[in-house]
């Protein structure tokens, strides 16, 4: 479900923005990047057709790492080309060349409120019936991947 919801704010963003993009622009890696060859797949149909997307918001660590290393064996210079932000802000980010534009979640965040949430429902005098949905914004990271010149 996290990738339908990052999908559904991303869509929410266009469309607060009043942007658009065809559908095509939304490829899907139902194997979360663990098959090379889906991603792979995934890379050529966005720039097969005439109206390439100007840049990539890739939902996880693994499409990231696998559309950037098949980005660059293609010769296609980031971010001249094509402007690339991933998710997370792992420790490889700041390594690669250039530098990976992400979304960095607010980790120790959601881990303590999700242990004050549990340690909530463990002393609870009766039993709980109604959960909470809490959101945490992001933060946006601006490395050189997303970085036109």
């Amino acid at each position: 479900s996290i990738t339908l919801e990052r999908l559904e704010g991303y869509k929410k963003a266009l469309n607060k923005n009043n942007l658009h993009i065809p559908d095509y622009f939304i490829q899907y890696c139902e194997h979360g990047g663990l098959v090379i060859e889906e991603v792979k797949k995934a890379i050529d149909n966005l720039l097969k057709p005439a109206k390439k997307p100007d840049a990539l918001v890739l939902l996880s660590d693994r499409i990231t790492t696998e559309s950037f290393k098949y980005l660059q064996s293609k010769g296609i210079k980031i971010p001249d080309k094509i402007g690339l932000i991933g998710f997370n802000n792992s420790a490889f980010a700041e390594m690669l060349t250039p530098s990976l534009s992400t979304i960095q979640q607010p980790a120790f965040q959601m881990g303590e409120t999700a242990a004050l949430q549990i340690l909530e429902i463990i002393e609870s005098k009766r039993p709980v019936t109604r959960f909470e949905k809490i959101v945490l914004p992001p933060t946006i990271i601006e490395r050189q991947s997303s970085k036109k010149g």
